[in-house]
């Protein structure tokens, strides 16, 4: 079976998801992640069902201390407004395209690197 990222939640509360598991673009070493925009959302239904959440790492920025120095990327919303040139939207409007969601640590179970397994506050001392 596919489902798409915006059904999670839905598979989640009817209780045929037993583990969310995910890959991310970057780690901090505070544990929190950064990932495809929808992430953020099925991360949070899983900590409300209870449900673990496993991220699947390269490696963590060790550049990156915490959460808050991750830059997320905003795409050209004028990307939503149309397709092949046809207008979808009233002429309007304007379009709103952020590309990642930043997932925090709480919301994280394990996250799994080359080097191990690990806690989410267990990430710096992993990567010193």
């Amino acid at each position: 079976e596919i489902i798409t990222d915006a059904m999670g939640a839905h598979f989640m509360a009817s209780g045929e998801v037993r583990h969310y598991m995910t890959a991310c673009d970057v780690v901090a070493m505070d544990g929190t992640a950064a990932n495809k925009v929808g992430t953020l959302s099925n991360a949070i239904a899983a900590a409300y069902y209870n449900i673990p959440y496993t991220i699947f790492a390269l490696s963590p920025d060790t550049t990156l201390q915490r959460g808050e120095e991750i830059i997320l990327e905003e795409r050209d919303g004028s990307e939503l407004l149309s397709v092949r040139g046809v207008a979808t939207t009233l002429p309007t409007l304007k379009g709103r395209y952020p590309s990642f969601d930043k997932i925090d640590a709480s919301l994280i179970t394990n996250i799994v690197t080359p080097r191990g397994i690990f806690a989410p506050s267990e990430v710096g001392e992993a990567y010193p």
